[in-house]
């Protein structure tokens, strides 16, 4: 704890070495929710290696307008010279993949809100029943007195 050699008294002694465990405890706190936060990160694809601007193989590079991701993503995929029909068929392409990201991510959402309206649905009606049953056991004693 680096308070070896520490001149000073007792009490002065106790409370460095208190203040110095709370320290490490808060250090120790931050690096867990840091690694939490990478992970959380790596899981969800964000952070700088899924959408990169540099990264080919991401569709999105930076959240803008539509028109400037598929500019991005259409200059990320083709390369060289392209005939008036390869071009079209190319752009169209790359507004169709991002549609469907798109629309894939926000059904994602959807289905994360209807889950999370669902489970608090069922939370309450567990609630409902807990309340409702209370107050039939009281009225069934009322009733056998």
């Amino acid at each position: 704890m680096g308070l070896d050699g520490y001149v000073g008294g007792f009490e002065t002694q106790q409370r460095a070495r208190r203040l110095q465990e709370e320290r490490d405890e808060r250090a120790r706190e931050f690096d867990v929710r840091k690694q939490q936060q990478q992970q959380q990160r790596d899981e969800d694809g964000g952070g700088r290696r899924g959408g990169g601007f540099n990264n080919r193989s991401s569709l999105v590079g930076f959240r803008g307008s539509s028109t400037v991701e598929e500019e991005k993503a259409f200059a990320n995929q083709s390369v060289g010279l392209l005939t008036r029909e390869e071009y079209a068929k190319k752009q169209e392409k790359v507004r169709l993949e991002l549609e469907k990201e798109r629309e894939a991510k926000e059904r994602t959402r959807r289905e994360k809100r209807e889950r999370q309206k669902a489970k608090d649905n069922e939370r309450k009606r567990k609630e409902k029943n807990l309340l409702s049953f209370h107050e039939e056991n009281e009225e069934e004693e009322e009733e056998e007195e």
